[in-house]
């Protein structure tokens, strides 16, 4: 393994991707009044004031875990309601997904999370690593820790955040 191209790649994918999410969310974020591009700040501590919900299963998913709780600051939507970015926490749980309900680029700040597709694929990921759960997917998130991400969603927002 050639360490020193693997941090390359890191010290060039991170800036592109935040880069991109950038000119993505200024993009889309226009003022109604003045019509004029604003920029959206993401601020990446923790919220002082994040509330923490109980996580419950519904039709989609079935959760597991002890009393799992979830947290989440939403910092964008789009007028049309159906482009996101939060920051969000959770605690140790594992999500067992029948139809994931949107297209979800994540990308992990801190834990550690498995997925774990139908045909018993799996895949950890971890503090910087960047992935997508597309609308739809089937399988698993098994948290080995406790996750503090930043999304990116297309589709409806389904997360609580008052």
């Amino acid at each position: 393994m050639n360490l020193g191209k693997n941090n390359l790649r890191w010290q060039i994918t991170i800036p592109v991707v935040l880069l991109t999410l950038s000119i993505v969310v200024v993009s889309a974020k226009v003022d109604s009044v003045s019509r004029a591009i604003a920029i959206v700040d993401f601020p990446a501590a923790v919220p002082a004031d994040m509330k923490l919900y109980q996580v419950e299963s519904n039709n989609d998913w079935q959760i597991e875990g002890d009393s799992p709780v979830t947290g989440a600051r939403l910092d964008y939507s789009s007028d049309d309601g159906q482009f996101h970015v939060d920051y969000s926490y959770y605690s140790k749980q594992t999500a067992t997904f029948k139809n994931y309900p949107s297209d979800e680029f994540i990308y992990i700040i801190e834990g550690q999370v498995e997925m774990i597709d139908t045909n018993n694929n799996s895949k950890i990921y971890g503090p910087r690593d960047m992935f997508l759960i597309p609308k739809g997917f089937q399988g698993t998130w098994r948290q080995l820790a406790p996750i503090k991400k930043i999304a990116v969603i297309h589709g409806d927002y389904i997360f609580a955040t008052e």
